[in-house]
């Protein structure tokens, strides 16, 4: 994993004419929080300790769990999906999230071939990226993803 280095905000307000935030929907397993941990070692520094496969696999349970349940409450299938902002640690995730969600790479952007993990940043990075790119069209419905190591994920459905 190499993790890279972004700011990035997104500054939301209230809209009336159906464009905007349509569904959050957010989980937690924080059993597995020892996954991700800082630790005293023997000479009284701190230790980071990660366990990225075991992290990846319950992290993706958990997207798996909750991807059905957003596209009912947001009445979507995969196919209503115009675009798609995930969290980005690697190219192995991303593609797994893409096969979770359904929805096809084109539709997507990847960021983490030159960028690295961006972690929090991922998504304001990646929803600018696609506005320079001319992608951001009126009525288009964007799904973003995030996941963090605590065992977090959640999904926001938009109309644009």
């Amino acid at each position: 994993m190499t993790v890279g280095d972004a700011a990035g905000a997104m500054v939301l307000g209230p809209a009336e004419d159906g464009r905007g935030i349509d569904q959050i929907r957010c989980g937690s397993l924080s059993r597995h929080h020892a996954l991700c941990s800082y630790n005293h070692n023997d000479y009284g520094n701190l230790s980071f300790n990660m366990d990225m496969g075991r992290i990846s696999a319950v992290t993706l349970k958990l997207v798996k769990d909750l991807i059905g349940p957003t596209y009912h409450e947001l009445n979507w299938r995969p196919e209503n999906v115009d675009l798609f902002i995930p969290h980005q640690v690697g190219q192995r995730p991303f593609l797994k999230v893409l096969d979770i969600v359904g929805v096809q790479k084109e539709k997507s952007i990847a960021t983490f071939t030159k960028l690295g993990n961006l972690a929090s940043a991922t998504v304001p990075v990646c929803f600018d990226r696609m506005k320079q790119q001319g992608r951001l069209l009126p009525g288009s419905k964007m799904l973003m993803a995030s996941s963090g190591s605590g065992i977090v994920a959640s999904f926001v459905g938009m109309s644009l």
